[in-house]
C-alpha cells in the first residue's frame, strides 16, 4: 500500500525532471519554433501528469498486483473463477474437476475465498459454505446419475476483514492429507483451531476450547492430536466481513456426464499364456485387479464375478467396489473360465475381463490325489527326467504307492502367498525339488511357515538355502564349490540313517552349514569330496516342525540305490503321526 507522503515525493522529482529537460533544450543551438513549443510544452505536462498519478501496488493472494490505496472509501472486491482446462466449446466433463478462482481488489487485496457448491448443506459433509485461501482445488463432484448439473458460486474477500480471534490460537490437522480425498476435495487438510487451556498442553484434550471447527459439520478432531501453530491466520475465515466481500460474486454451471468405470487384472497376477498352453492349479485359486474411473474410484459401486457363466446369464456374485480380490475355494476339477465387471454409483459398467483372455488358452483344475505333493520347481528340466525319477520311487514307496500329485512350478509361483498354502495344505507331507536355476521355495517362506505350523511335513532339495527366515535350523553357513565323485557322498550323523553316494560325477556351488538351536545336522560331505566349507549338507529340525533340508540335489544321490530308503525315512517316518 502507499504511504501518504509518496505522492509528494514523486511530483517533486517529476518537477526537476521537466525543469532539466527545459534546459536542455534552451542551449540547443537551432531555436524552437513557436508551434514546436507549445507542442513539446504540452507533452512535458503530460509526462508530469502521468509521473505524478503513479503509485505502487499491493500483492494480491494470488501474487498479481492489485489497485492502489483509496482512504476515502473501501472498494469492494471482484471475483473470477475458471476451469482447467478451459471448458469453453465441451457440452459436458467429467465429474473430477479442477477449478481455479481470483479475485482483484482496487484499494486492497485478497485475503481469501467463501465458496458454495449446490450440493453443500444437505446430505453433504461440508457447511453451507466453505473458506480457502488457496486459489484453486480439484473437486470430485457426487455424481449419482447419467447426467447432472453443479454450480459453484466463490465470492472474494478483501483486507478489510475482521479477523478478531483470541491470541494464542492453536490448531490441529482433524482430517485430510496430500494424496487424499477428502470432503468431495483432493490434498484437502481439514483444520480445527482451538485455545489451549486444557491440561496437556500443546494435545488436545477435553479442557481445550473450541474456536473453528473447519469447513466439515462438525468436530472432527480427536484428543490426542497435537497442537500446532497456524501457519497463516488466514486458514480460517474472518470474524468480519462487512464490506469485505464481492456482493455479486462469481458463479460457474458444470454439466457433468457419468463415464464408465475401467478394470484389469492386476498385473503379474495371472501367468501369461501361449496359444495352447494350459496352466493347473488345485481347488484354490485366488484373482485380483485393479479398477479406475475417470469420476473418481470412490464412485465404484459394486464389482461382479462369475466363473464360468452361461450366456445370458445374470446371476453374478455380488462385491462391494472396495475389493480388489477374491478366493475361490473348492472348485470342481476340469477347466474354467473367470470372469469380472465392475458398476459405478450411476450403473454404469465396465467391460467384461476373463482369465485366460483367449479362448485358445486354458485354466484347469486338477483334485488332489494322496496325501503326498510333489513340487517340481526346476523349470530347466523340460524333458521332465527329475521328475519322472522321484514319480518311478514313489510308484513302490510303502505308504506313497503311486497316489501323489504333483505341482509343476514352472517360471513362478502363484501371485498369492495364500494359494500357495493353500496348495501344500492339501497334502499331508511334501517334497520340494530344485537344481539349476531359481529356487522359487526361497520366495514362500511365508506360506512354507504356515504350513510347518499346520502339521505339515516337508522335504526341501535345493542349492539355495534360505538364512533369513530363521525356518530351515542353520547358524553358521558359507557357499563354495563342492566336486564329489562315485562312489564317494554323504555320510549320516545320526544313527539309522543310510549311506548316501553320487551316481555321476557332482562339481557344482554349494552351501555347507552348522544346525541352530532347533535343528540337528543328518548328513556330512563324505570322504573323498573336495569342500573347504562347513561340513553339514542336511538338517532337520528337532521341534514340533516337520523340516528336512538338503543341500544338494537329492536325484543325484541314488549311486548305492539307498535313496528310496532315505526317502521312507523322511517322509513315513519324520513326518509320520
Amino acid at each position: 500500500m502507499p504511504e501518504d507522503g509518496d505522492a509528494e515525493v514523486t511530483q517533486s522529482l517529476s518537477t526537476q525532471t521537466a525543469s532539466r529537460v527545459c534546459a536542455r533544450e534552451a542551449q540547443n543551438e537551432n531555436p524552437i519554433k513557436s508551434g514546436d513549443n507549445m507542442r513539446h510544452t504540452l507533452f512535458y505536462i503530460l509526462i508530469l501528469v502521468l509521473l505524478t498519478g503513479c503509485s505502487r501496488e499491493p500483492t494480491n493472494a494470488d501474487g498479481s498486483s492489485g489497485g492502489g490505496h483509496n482512504p476515502s472509501a473501501n472498494q469492494t472486491p471482484v471475483t473470477h473463477l475458471f476451469l482447467n482446462p478451459d471448458s469453453t466449446g465441451l457440452d459436458t466433463s467429467a465429474s473430477v474437476l479442477e477449478v481455479h478462482w481470483w479475485g482483484n481488489d482496487p484499494d486492497g487485496w485478497i485475503t481469501g475465498y467463501y465458496l458454495r457448491w449446490d450440493f453443500f448443506g444437505a446430505g453433504s459433509v461440508l457447511q453451507d459454505s466453505i473458506w480457502l485461501s488457496t486459489e484453486s482445488a480439484i473437486f470430485y463432484l457426487p455424481l449419482d446419475s447419467a447426467y447432472d448439473e453443479f454450480t459453484l458460486s466463490v465470492r472474494a474477500a478483501d483486507n478489510t476483514a475482521a479477523w478478531n480471534y483470541p491470541a494464542m490460537i492453536k490448531a490441529c490437522t482433524a482430517l485430510g492429507a496430500p494424496g487424499v480425498v477428502t470432503a468431495n476435495m483432493q490434498d484437502y487438510i481439514e483444520y480445527e483451531a482451538f485455545l489451549d487451556v486444557g491440561s496437556q498442553p500443546g494435545m488436545l484434550d477435553s479442557g481445550d476450547s473450541l474456536i473453528w471447527a473447519g469447513n466439515m459439520t462438525g468436530v472432527q478432531a480427536q484428543y490426542g492430536l497435537e497442537l500446532e501453530e497456524l501457519p497463516s491466520p488466514h486458514l480460517m475465515p474472518p470474524t468480519g466481513t462487512t464490506g469485505a466481500l464481492d456482493p455479486a460474486g462469481a458463479s460457474l454451471l458444470f454439466p457433468v456426464r457419468n463415464t464408465a468405470p475401467l478394470v484389469e487384472w492386476r498385473l503379474q497376477s495371472n501367468p501369461d499364456l501361449l496359444p495352447g498352453q494350459t496352466v493347473l492349479t488345485f481347488p484354490t485359486r485366488s484373482f485380483f485387479w485393479e479398477v479406475s474411473d475417470l469420476d473418481g474410484n470412490q464412485t465404484i459401486d459394486s464389482c461382479f464375478w462369475a466363473l464360468d457363466p452361461l450366456p445370458g446369464d445374470t446371476l453374478w456374485n455380488g462385491l462391494t467396489g472396495a475389493q480388489s480380490s477374491v478366493t475361490l475355494t473348492n472348485l470342481p476339477a476340469g477347466q474354467h473360465r473367470m470372469f469380472v465387471k465392475i458398476q459405478d454409483i450411476a450403473g454404469a459398467q465396465s467391460a467384461t475381463i476373463r482369465f485366460p483372455d483367449d479362448d485358445d488358452r486354458f485354466w484347469e483344475v486338477q483334485a488332489p490325489v494322496g496325501d503326498l505333493l510333489i513340487v517340481d520347481d526346476y523349470a530347466l528340466n523340460s524333458s521332465n527326467t527329475v521328475l519322472n525319477f522321484y514319480k518311478s520311487i514313489f510308484d513302490t514307496l510303502t505308504g506313497v504307492l503311486g497316489q501323489y500329485s504333483v505341482w509343476e512350478v514352472g517360471e513362478e509361483l502363484p501371485y498369492s502367498g495364500g494359494d500357495v498354502l493353500a496348495t501344500l495344505n492339501y497334502f499331508d507331507r511334501a517334497l520340494w525339488f530344485s537344481f539349476y536355476g531359481i529356487s522359487h521355495y526361497t520366495e514362500a517362506m511365508g506360506p512354507i511357515g504356515g504350513y510347518l505350523a499346520g502339521g505339515g511335513g516337508l522335504l526341501i532339495t535345493a542349492l539355495q538355502v534360505d538364512t533369513t527366515s530363521g525356518i530351515i535350523p542353520v547358524s553358521q553357513y558359507g557357499s563354495g564349490l563342492l566336486r564329489v565323485s562315485p562312489p564317494n557322498g554323504f555320510t549320516p550323523q545320526v544313527e539309522g540313517w543310510p549311506d548316501l553316494a553320487l551316481s555321476t560325477s557332482f562339481s557344482n556351488e554349494v552351501f555347507g552349514f552348522a544346525a541352530s538351536d532347533q535343528g540337528q545336522i543328518l548328513y556330512n560331505v563324505g570322504s573323498g569330496a573336495t569342500w573347504t566349507g562347513l561340513p553339514g549338507m542336511c538338517v532337520r529340525r528337532t521341534d514340533d516342525w516337520k523340516l528336512v533340508f538338503f543341500g544338494v540335489p537329492l536325484h543325484l544321490l541314488n549311486g548305492s540305490g539307498t535313496l528310496p530308503e532315505f526317502l521312507d525315512k523322511v517322509l513315513n517316518e519324520e513326518f509320520g503321526p
